[in-house]
């Protein structure tokens, strides 16, 4: 097959993400499971770094979220963002945005919202410069469509093998 380009290997670790058994042990066994059940092919499976997975599932975020037990994935966010930036309410210029959160999960004093990013050769910095709007947006979604407090945002990157707070 055709080389895969970096947005579908981004696709590629959303849909294993999706799928992903939290409590597992074994990153390889997870993804030859969802390869099995035909989520993902024998090419798009042998493009995904297990140890990239592996790392994830030995993460504090991986273990936050399955001590917490209520984890949502790919959630659809619909919010309006006021692209003015001016504080009339008069003329404000309302823009409807709508995306997918691809993870969230509740402890006792509120949410914690995480994004996956699979962008190769970035810091730290670059990752939280490019996503934070992103982000806040998708915190004031979820706060007004659930009614409760997003306490933490973070972007876990799979190439950097760690979270990173925006």
């Amino acid at each position: 097959g055709k080389p895969i380009s970096g947005k579908e290997l981004g696709d590629i670790y959303h849909c294993v993400m999706e799928r992903l058994d939290f409590s597992a042990k074994s990153a390889e066994e997870e993804l030859e499971r969802i390869c099995r059940e035909g989520f993902i092919t024998e090419q798009e499976k042998s493009a995904v770094r297990a140890s990239e997975i592996q790392t994830f599932l030995d993460s504090a975020l991986c273990r936050r979220a399955r001590e917490s037990g209520k984890i949502t994935r790919e959630f659809k966010v619909l919010t309006t963002v006021n692209i003015t930036g001016e504080e009339n309410p008069e003329n404000e210029d309302l823009s409807f945005i709508q995306g997918i959160a691809d993870m969230f999960f509740e402890e006792e004093d509120g949410i914690v919202l995480a994004d996956y990013k699979t962008n190769r050769n970035v810091t730290e910095e670059k990752l939280a410069n490019e996503y934070k709007g992103q982000l806040a947006v998708y915190k004031k979604a979820l706060e007004e469509m659930l009614g409760e407090r997003v306490k933490e945002c973070v972007l876990y990157s799979f190439s950097l093998g760690k979270e990173v707070e925006v």
